[in-house]
């Protein structure tokens, strides 16, 4: 295997255990936020709301954090940003801690939405740089596995944390150690790639002022829109099951497995 393929398979797998990582703390905790917002005292009306507000902070964000990577060329800061912004989830349990029922824990959700947003842009334009030497398809294959990964890895873990510890509060508290270990594999694959020069050189948008997307583009993206409006979300899914005396009976530790399973 030549250098640049050894190196390429580098960035994308060290990438992946990011990703990984950070499923385990926030796609780990999405199975038990519902629940914990019921018991923060927040109806089934505002934890669809928060939850699909937290999507849409996501998706929206996206075009910020796309628009400043092409302009600022700065891919790491944004990278390292958005990943930063996970803390919001160990931190969601000040809410009970200070008092302030369910505002500041959605308000936490939505945060770390936003940091996804942000960095996703940055990541994936790194990923696609360093998979030139191997396919693009199979890199961004590799990262998605591990990706997944993570995202059924992390409610499961949660959990077993919820059964083990006693409570939602620790198990949140607990993630601080995947995040802590997130946050450095970061700062290892920062240190290890370089970015080639086109990346790093800021330069104006070609496509200012022209038509980026096709009709039939536009069209598959407003079928999409139209399909979602049809989802029934997993997080009410989720705040409904807890009502049920057959999981209160089970435990607080039902929800996030079966957030895994979906």
């Amino acid at each position: 295997m030549s250098e640049g393929r050894r190196e390429a398979y580098k960035v994308i797998l060290s990438l992946g255990v990011v990703s990984l990582l950070g499923d385990v703390v926030y796609e780990g905790s999405r199975g038990t936020i519902p629940e914990y917002l019921r018991f923060l005292g927040a109806s089934a009306a505002i934890v669809g709301t928060v939850m699909g507000l937290g999507e849409l902070m996501s998706y929206f964000s996206r075009l910020l954090g796309g628009f400043l990577a092409d302009r600022t060329k700065s891919y790491w800061l944004l990278v390292f940003l958005g990943y930063g912004l996970i803390i919001a989830i160990p931190l969601i349990p000040l809410s009970e801690i200070l008092g302030l029922g369910w505002i500041l824990a959605a308000a936490l959700v939505i945060l770390e939405r936003l940091g996804k947003g942000i960095r996703t842009p940055s990541r994936d334009t790194i990923i696609s740089f360093a998979s030139r030497s191997i396919g693009g398809g199979k890199a961004f294959g590799i990262h998605e596995l591990m990706d997944q990964v993570g995202a059924t890895l992390g409610p499961l873990l949660f959990a077993a944390a919820i059964a083990l510890l006693g409570g939602f509060r620790s198990a949140f508290f607990l993630s601080l150690i995947p995040y802590a270990l997130l946050m450095a594999t970061l700062a290892y694959v920062r240190s290890r790639t370089r970015l080639p020069a086109e990346m790093t050189s800021p330069a104006p948008l070609e496509h200012a002022g022209k038509r980026v997307l096709s009709r039939r583009a536009t069209a598959y993206i407003a079928a999409v829109g139209v399909n979602a409006l049809g989802l029934f979300p997993a997080s009410l899914i989720l705040y409904l099951a807890a009502e049920t005396p057959e999981v209160q009976a089970l435990g607080a530790w039902l929800p996030p497995v079966l957030y895994a399973a979906i």
